[in-house]
């Protein structure tokens, strides 16, 4: 009897064994289950970007159609493992920290709100790859750089435009362009770091215009206070070549001299109020290269500037979507020539007056419009003061998931060289449609438009563009980028009106 009933007590041993270690395991499993679960899908499948973009990103609202139209966002670390917090189902990985942008561009650390700690500790630990959203299965993994995310973008074209000299008399030709971006931004869990550089070189196979590059470098630094205010450090560089068609060059100049502009501020801003403020102090230095004439150099030393402004700004936040502004600025321009080439004092005070609405409806629509009056008052007497009135302001719309609609405007003043002018008054504005067709594949629509008006000398031109463009993303680090362009100038003068098509293919890649 006892011989029969060892087989049975063997197996039922071995059953309560086997049903112990599958509770141990899958109690085992429970305790880290989220995070692991992430990490596996980010291994297997990838990851992925938003398409939409931020609402107060510089690219959302770039109008030009040589650009790339790569989306950049600056991807974030993966959640710390100390922290089990459970997953959305869409989303594969948890950033260790978010931010909540401000109306003027930046942005309030906000790791409290997924850890429940001001300042927690980022994970030393983290992934090489660091764009974690699903959206968008080609946005631009990013890289890291020490306790940074940086991102990359090259695109090198082949174009050829109906008029390459943009003159009266067309010409035609082709040209190679180069356009480059990277940005940079910290991972610290307090303060922030901003880094941005991009540029561009178009260089010319026929005719004799000369080389176009172009630089814009931007840094900025935020230090987080007290809670809700914060104080911003920013520097700023720009190289750019000026058109031929300016009411400040000469007729007889036969190449477009380059433009340097260098500038400094500092802000302190606080916006965890229903009235919420913003002080900031700017100072912009302008320096412009000799021009090349028929005849050889002309000096445009007299037209090297320093402007210091200081800008107040006041908004009411109640919590609702739409919040009134005001904002009052006063500069002084000084030039560094006492007397121009005219015998001109230049030297001037500048004052500007904005009321406006800030918008936050989500995705929706986000950025502000400001309605304004502008006056610059020259220190001599011999030059009129030169008023406008003024609009500024950005505009992102998403009537759709996949669509993007982008309204821009400024309101800029313009200094002249011709004797007893005080300058003009440039009203610019642009509208540009994007359309993510497939995964793969996105179309863009853009228009511009410039008028530099004269008061004084009873003048107006105007300058048009129209694009269109295409860009289909191979893989993850490569597109192929195709644009059509069609430019009009309308001078007042009428002797150097000129049409211009342009049309690019090229290819884009990115990290």
């Amino acid at each position: 009897m006892k011989l029969k009933n060892r087989p049975r007590l063997r197996f039922l041993t071995r059953s309560i064994a086997c049903t112990l270690l599958a509770s141990v395991s899958l109690c085992a499993l429970g305790t880290y289950g989220y995070a692991q679960s992430a990490d596996d899908i980010f291994l297997i499948r990838g990851t992925n970007s938003d398409i939409l973009g931020d609402a107060n990103s510089s690219d959302a609202s770039t109008l030009d159609n040589t650009t790339t139209g790569t989306v950049r966002r600056s991807a974030r670390p993966a959640r710390r493992p100390e922290q089990p917090i459970k997953l959305n189902p869409r989303q594969r990985s948890l950033p260790a920290m978010s931010s909540v942008h401000t109306d003027d561009g930046s942005s309030t650390a906000r790791e409290e709100l997924l850890t429940g700690r001001e300042n927690a500790r980022v994970a030393a630990d983290q992934p090489r790859t660091v764009n974690s959203d699903v959206t968008d299965p080609f946005a631009p993994l990013g890289f890291r750089m020490g306790s940074s995310i940086a991102n990359l973008t090259l695109q090198q074209s082949l174009g050829a435009s109906s008029n390459i000299e943009q003159a009266s008399v067309a010409k035609s030709g082709s040209f190679s362009q180069t356009n480059f971006s990277f940005d940079l931004q910290s991972n610290w869990s307090r303060h922030q770091l901003t880094l941005d550089a991009d540029g561009s070189y178009r260089k010319f196979f026929e005719g004799d215009q000369t080389d176009r590059p172009t630089a814009d470098l931007r840094a900025s630094l935020r230090l987080d206070l007290v809670d809700g205010v914060t104080s911003t450090l920013g520097a700023t560089y720009n190289f750019a070549t000026e058109s031929l068609t300016s009411n400040s060059l000469g007729s007889d100049v036969t190449a477009q001299p380059g433009v340097h502009t260098f500038g400094g501020s500092a802000e302190v801003a606080r916006n965890d109020r229903k009235l919420n403020f913003l002080l900031r102090g700017v100072v912009t230095g302008t320096t412009y290269d000799a021009a090349t004439t028929t005849g050889g150099t002309l000096d445009q030393s007299d037209r090297d500037n320093i402007r210091y402004a200081l800008i107040a700004r006041a908004e009411y936040d109640n919590g609702a979507a739409i919040k009134p502004f005001m904002q009052l600025g006063a500069a002084a321009s000084r030039y560094d020539l006492e007397i121009d080439r005219n015998g001109d004092r230049r030297d001037a005070g500048i004052y500007e007056i904005r009321a406006g609405l800030g918008f936050d409806f989500d995705e929706k629509l986000t950025g502000e419009i400001a309605a304004g009056y502008i006056l610059e008052n020259y220190d001599a007497g011999s030059l009129d003061d030169l008023t406008g009135y003024t609009i500024n302001g950005t505009l992102n719309w998403s009537p759709s998931r996949e669509t993007t609609v982008v309204l821009n405007a400024a309101t800029t003043l313009n200094g002249s060289t011709t004797a007893g002018d005080n300058g003009s008054v440039v009203y610019n504005g642009g509208l540009a449609i994007t359309r993510k067709t497939t995964e793969r594949l996105s179309l863009n629509l853009n228009a511009t438009f410039s008028l530099d008006y004269d008061e004084q000398q009873a003048t107006t031109d105007a300058t048009y563009t129209f694009g269109a463009g295409a860009q289909y993303w191979m893989n993850r680090y490569m597109a192929i980028s195709a644009n059509l362009g069609h430019t009009i100038f309308e001078g007042s003068s009428g002797n150097n009106d000129y049409d211009e098509t342009t049309a690019t293919l090229g290819v884009v890649l990115q990290r």
